[in-house]
């Protein structure tokens, strides 16, 4: 006799619905250029508002730059410390780090 699948908790809207006000969305691409140059982009966005919380842009990417975005993205009372974010940054860029390894 199958299981019996129990009701999730809460669906994906619901969830969404309750932290929209908390979510960021963070991209990180190449724009290359006529003088055949590759720059690198990074863009912050909000979810609640739409709206572009930071974007910066770079010839040279680095974990240090990439984390100092991140840190410039948000107030200083709800951002990770400039060592957690570093170290972060520099494990995923070194495949050492998984999803359910971030700092919290």
């Amino acid at each position: 006799m199958p299981k019996q699948r129990k009701e999730p908790s809460q669906t994906w809207k619901t969830f969404l619905n309750n932290y929209v006000g908390q979510l960021v969305s963070i991209d990180f691409f190449t724009i290359p250029t006529l003088q055949l140059r590759v720059l690198f982009v990074l863009v912050v966005l909000a979810h609640q508002r739409r709206r572009v919380l930071h974007f910066n842009v770079t010839e040279h990417s680095t974990a240090v730059w990439t984390a100092q975005q991140i840190i410039e993205s948000f107030p200083e009372d709800t951002a990770l410390s400039t060592h957690e974010i570093t170290q972060s940054v520099q494990a995923w860029s070194d495949g050492r780090e998984t999803l359910e390894n971030i700092p919290r």
